[in-house]
């Protein structure tokens, strides 16, 4: 398989782009993917469990280079095409989506459930496969169908035949191998076609909300009443029997072993029948884990939080033994890249949890202080400014529907109605600055803990911490120009910046006020040139004594 190099590419763009430019307009006139292009070496990176089973193993396709820049210069094409046709409840491989969006919808639909008293049926579905057991036929006969037609249907029609791989172990390569099903994971349009291939499972299911990412699914089903459960799993049965039936209708098969539920509920009376899945029963767990988030039955956020702080834990020890051999900006370097990164996973999600189970998130960053020798943005106001982030995205829409549906409102702070004429409430209806109403049943006395310091009920608070100055000016112009300062603000780091430039200021002046002393008079001629030395130009002084020579 030949294969140009990626710094080839780069450093010697202005010598190839003729002819790279040349190669790209023959492929889409002739829409035939050449047949190098179609050729891929497969690497398997472990995922979990035991290392001796194939099946634990993701296959990630080194493709082309050549045949990825040609994908990333027809995307925005083919994205804009293809997009009109993924349900909103797909939020993998979306611009400005990801699991942060996902994660924060899914706590948002629980926590607002739970305050109300009621129960919630998670469950959680994983295609066995997915990327690699795409039906070619299906998908162009479905692409077709939707409007794709003449060379654009033929160029993929192209990219998806002739196709070989090799698997890359321990430096051996095996024999090449044609396969006839799948997208290759790491190539730019596959998980565009993957969306679109499982576009219509949101539509099969009728009485259960689904939320997807990627290949990894949850269906989410709202109890009111505990005398609904029985009435309830049996609907969630009829919309996994609807969702068996479609999976062999288009040859996507569900993992069995990947397959959970979980009741979410504060109430004490327990039990409830088991939802079943093509005729097998699926197995209550006490939590859950979509996409890396891990959701216990109470909601609580514990196991969440204490297993990003033991996370954290277990490499700090090893950026103590950096600390002899590295500089202080590089084990601050890292510990933001691979430790803090870590730990900041789902946090919108866990900062819900108990201030004792955050605590043990602070302890891990003071460590990491004391070794680095410096002192960090708190992770206090880094999760602030992560709620911040994202009301920015929900005030400018620019987030997907089922996260949309959480987008607060905007108020006047001091526009208040009723009740009597005092002092204070004079003082508030003269601020005229900008705020998030709260919702009619939202921070009430007996609200439980994981709803009032969730992420949507900490809102208003957070936004009071922004300047009114940038509040108005998001409001009339866009959010996400002032996202960056409001989120320096809440954790710290404009602060920082300012008094770095204070600092800075301040020795720029000392040494400016240093160059401009009046030269030292000892009485002695050679004495005074040794002391005043420093303050002489002596490249500008030879030029005027040779100007003068001559």
């Amino acid at each position: 398989m030949m294969n140009i190099s990626p710094m080839l590419l780069k450093n010697c763009a202005d010598v190839i782009v003729d002819a790279t430019y040349s190669l790209f307009k023959l492929v889409a006139a002739t829409h035939s993917w050449p047949s190098l292009w179609g050729q891929s070496r497969v690497i398997g990176v472990h995922k979990r469990d035991d290392r001796a089973d194939a099946k634990n193993y993701r296959p990630i396709a080194g493709l082309d280079n050549l045949s990825l820049c040609f994908e990333r210069t027809v995307d925005p094409q083919f994205d804009r095409w293809i997009h009109k046709f993924i349900p909103s409840c797909q939020f993998g491989f979306r611009k400005a989506c990801g699991t942060d969006d996902y994660g924060a919808a899914i706590s948002a639909e629980l926590s607002e459930a739970l305050e109300k008293l009621w129960e919630v049926l998670l469950i959680s579905l994983d295609v066995a496969g997915a990327f690699d057991k795409v039906w070619w036929e299906a998908l162009t006969a479905n692409l077709q169908h939707c409007g794709l037609g003449g060379k654009a249907l033929q160029l993929i029609m192209s990219y998806l035949s002739n196709r070989k791989f090799k698997v890359v172990a321990n430096g051996k390569a095996s024999a090449a191998k044609s396969y006839y099903a799948g997208v290759p994971q790491g190539g730019i349009w596959s998980p565009k076609l993957w969306n679109f291939h499982i576009r219509e499972l949101a539509f099969v299911v009728q009485f259960t909300r689904l939320f997807k990412y990627a290949d990894d699914s949850a269906l989410m089903k709202i109890i009111k009443e505990v005398i609904e459960r029985t009435e309830a799993v049996g609907e969630v049965d009829q919309d996994l029997q609807a969702i068996v039936d479609w999976g062999k209708k288009w040859k996507v098969q569900f993992e069995p072993k990947k397959t959970h539920a979980l009741l979410c509920t504060r109430k004490r009376r327990a039990g409830m029948k088991e939802p079943t899945m093509d005729g097998k029963k699926i197995k209550f767990v006490s939590d859950l884990k979509l996409v890396g988030l891990t959701i216990d039955s109470r909601l609580n956020w514990k196991k969440m939080a204490c297993s990003a702080a033991s996370k954290g834990r277990s490499m700090i020890g090893a950026l103590y033994r950096m600390k002899s051999l590295l500089k202080p900006s590089d084990l601050q370097t890292i510990y933001k890249s691979f430790v803090r990164s870590k730990m900041e996973f789902g946090s919108l999600e866990y900062i819900a949890a108990a201030p004792t189970h955050l605590a043990k998130l602070d302890r891990v960053q003071r460590a990491a202080e004391r070794i680095c020798d410096c002192t960090f943005d708190s992770l206090v106001g880094r999760r602030e400014a992560a709620v911040f982030s994202l009301v920015c995205k929900l005030l400018d829409e620019e987030c997907v529907q089922p996260l949309q549906n959480f987008a607060p409102k905007l108020a006047i702070k001091g526009a208040i109605e009723g009740g009597p004429k005092t002092r204070q409430r004079t003082a508030a209806e003269d601020d005229n600055s900008l705020k998030l109403e709260n919702k009619a049943d939202q921070l009430r006395s007996f609200s439980i803990h994981t709803y009032k310091y969730s992420w949507q009920a900490q809102a208003p608070q957070i936004l009071d911490k922004v300047p009114s100055d940038l509040k108005t000016n998001g409001a009339e112009s866009s959010w996400s120009k002032v996202k960056s300062a409001g989120k320096g603000i809440l954790n710290g780091s404009a602060e920082r910046k300012k008094t770095s430039a204070n600092l800075k200021a301040k020795k720029a002046k000392k040494k400016s006020n240093h160059k401009t002393q009046k030269a030292v008079s000892t009485g002695s001629a050679i004495l005074n040139n040794e002391l005043n030395a420093k303050l002489t130009d002596w490249i500008q002084y030879a030029i005027t004594w040779n100007t003068n020579k001559t």
